[in-house]
């Protein structure tokens, strides 16, 4: 079963989406979009325990 992240859930007006095997690898690429699409450099413990928590199955 595939996990699915999309930004918008996050609170950003941002219709990326993305879909990954594993939530490591859902993780690998939603820190690139952050840091790419919203100067999110730093992927703090609470953003990433946020993050997680609108991780979907597929």
């Amino acid at each position: 079963m595939n996990k699915v992240f999309k930004c918008a859930d996050m609170g950003f007006e941002c219709k990326w989406i993305a879909i990954a095997k594993t939530e490591n690898e859902l993780m690998v690429l939603i820190k690139d979009h952050a840091a790419k699409c919203h100067d999110l450099k730093n992927i703090t413990k609470e953003i990433a325990t946020k993050v997680k928590s609108v991780i979907r199955d597929q």
